[in-house]
């Protein structure tokens, strides 16, 4: 049974809108006095009263809904993103809804979509490649100036969408660098097969510092799938080949930990045979035998600042218009862009 005000008015022997200026907190001219509000909020309360959150979005035009899709929601990776959004939001009053694209651009169109339709007041989007996020948000209409990309840009009409990202260019070649620091026999990068903004770029800073370097005779690029068991597998099969002392650069931390597990297999160890170096800093690097080294992002800063971008921008349309519009048709909110520095860990699988 669902218990509406005019339930909690009848038994308060009160007026239903009484009741709707106690429990949604309305400023009113009318007093109400503190044993009224206290004798409402008490019979709310053992009656099991729950607001009606559409109800509402349709009286104020707001929904206090904040929808988040993630690329791939198995991926550790977003996890410290998600967490450093959840709380920003939660202190702001907002809730969270999630989807995730399970890494299709297909599905992350019916994410962007199933949100749009609940009336959220903005959306976060994690991950993907650039040209589905600008696609998507043009194709669903969704208003530019409420969204925010994490990991990845977009450009609509020759204006850029708000973005959190990491300097992934750097990283790849800061990575690289450090390997060819090493003197190793050969050098391997576990790239992603199925190429998102930051691994492009993570890419092609690995491919500059090997031209740097000289070392284009010593170096090798694998693509391989998502996940610690392409990892192993990709490093079992170029065990059977290498010459030690060598050196696997991986694309994610998870790939990482797959070609440890590999190499613990084989005759060879690390890092005196072969030295592995992620990309990330998951938390379960530093506990991995031998921890892991990698390349840092700053995974919940990124969360948080997206999570504050985006509010930022509901206050500059507000602040601007004199009201939140529902259409994007005069486009001129401040947009911003911030660019993270990664950061080389040195630990004992290097």
């Amino acid at each position: 049974m669902i218990i509406t005000m005019r339930d909690i008015a009848q038994k308060a022997g009160v007026s239903t809108a009484t009741v709707s200026r106690v429990l949604n907190k309305n400023p009113t001219s009318i007093p109400i006095s503190k044993h009224t509000r206290e004798k409402v909020e008490q019979i709310a309360s053992e009656m099991g009263y729950s607001p009606n959150v559409f109800a509402k979005t349709l009286r104020t035009k707001k929904s206090m809904l904040i929808g988040v899709v993630v690329w791939d929601l198995t991926d550790l990776f977003f996890s410290e993103i998600l967490r450093g959004i959840d709380n920003t939001l939660h202190l702001s009053g907002y809730k969270m809804l999630l989807n995730s694209a399970e890494g299709s651009s297909e599905r992350e169109f019916f994410c962007m979509e199933k949100m749009r339709d609940l009336h959220v007041d903005g959306m976060i989007i994690l991950g993907g490649d650039k040209s589905s996020s600008t696609q998507n948000l043009i194709a669903l209409n969704i208003d530019p100036s409420t969204s925010v990309l994490v990991g990845t840009t977009a450009d609509i009409s020759g204006k850029s969408v708000s973005s959190i990202t990491v300097d992934n260019f750097t990283g790849g070649y800061i990575g690289l660098q450090y390997l060819g620091s090493k003197q190793k026999k050969q050098i391997y990068y576990l790239a992603g097969k199925n190429k998102t903004t930051d691994m492009i770029d993570r890419l092609e800073g690995v491919i500059k510092a090997v031209k740097d370097l000289g070392l284009e005779d010593h170096f090798e690029k694998i693509d391989i799938g998502p996940g610690e068991q392409a990892g192993y597998q990709a490093t079992k099969q170029l065990i059977e080949t290498t010459e030690v002392p060598a050196a696997i650069f991986a694309v994610s931390d998870l790939t990482a930990l797959g070609a440890i597990r590999a190499i613990k297999e084989s005759s060879y160890t690390v890092p005196e045979d072969i030295a592995v170096l992620g990309f990330d800093d998951l938390a379960l690097s530093s506990y991995l035998h031998p921890s892991l080294s990698t390349i840092r992002q700053p995974r919940y800063d990124m969360g948080v600042m997206a999570s504050v971008m985006l509010l930022d921008a509901f206050a500059s349309k507000k602040n601007h218009t004199g009201d939140e519009k529902d259409t994007n048709e005069h486009w001129n909110y401040p947009t911003k862009q911030r660019r993270l520095k990664p950061k080389l860990i040195v630990r004992e699988s290097t």
